[in-house]
């Protein structure tokens, strides 16, 4: 599927988020596009279960009101569970 998938991408510049995930589909990558540079950001954990939850509850509640930003929940979450 991946093969598949990567012979339909355009020529030009691409920006890949999550991938790939496997060695497999790495392989498949370099064999289908030519690749100029990677980026590899590094999140503090605690970054990523917030919008993790973040992402659960817009879908379900939309934003909460009188939050100024997902730190101020990450601050709220550390001191109610502290």
């Amino acid at each position: 599927m991946t093969k598949l998938a990567l012979e339909e991408i355009p020529d030009g510049p691409l920006l890949l988020d999550g991938f790939p995930r496997s060695v497999k589909q790495a392989i498949d990558l370099d064999e289908s596009v030519e690749i100029d540079a990677v980026i590899d950001l590094d999140v503090p954990f605690d970054v990523i279960k917030v919008n993790i939850f973040f992402e659960i509850l817009y879908l379900k509640t939309g934003p909460p009101a009188g939050i100024v930003s997902e730190y101020d929940i990450l601050n709220i979450l550390k001191e109610t569970t502290s």
